[in-house]
């Protein structure tokens, strides 16, 4: 790790001399501690990205390099065990749900052609 850490150090101190970190008013439900739908919850994460990609694009424009945008700024902090549930994703266990051979070249293709599963190999 240092190794790359030392290279990127280097890197950087070549090519980029501007880093920008950022905070923002996150944009979340009337009250944190009653439980919104899924829907909502994504919703809300969604106008928070919006909020963040328009920072980021902002400080990329004036030359930014780094850009560190807030740890919960997408949804938040302020939640219980029970509030917090809409705004997780469900990650299947690898142990029980594997990925066929066929499926991830299917992944790998799309990544290739801009995340589209369109169109011939």
């Amino acid at each position: 790790h240092y190794w790359l850490c030392h290279r990127l150090a280097l890197f950087l101190n070549q090519h980029c001399s501007v880093s920008a970190a950022f905070e923002h008013l996150i944009i979340s439900s009337e009250d944190p501690k009653i439980p919104v739908s899924p829907e909502d919850a994504l919703m809300l994460m969604n106008k928070n990205m919006d909020v963040l990609k328009g920072a980021i694009r902002t400080a990329a424009l004036q030359g930014t390099c780094i850009i560190v945008p807030p740890e919960d700024g997408i949804y938040g902090w302020v939640f219980t065990s029970e509030t917090v549930y809409s705004y997780l994703e469900d990650i299947p266990d690898p142990q029980v749900t594997g990925f066929h051979v066929e499926t991830v070249k299917d992944i790998v293709f799309a990544t290739k052609k801009g995340n589209s599963l369109v169109g011939e190999r």
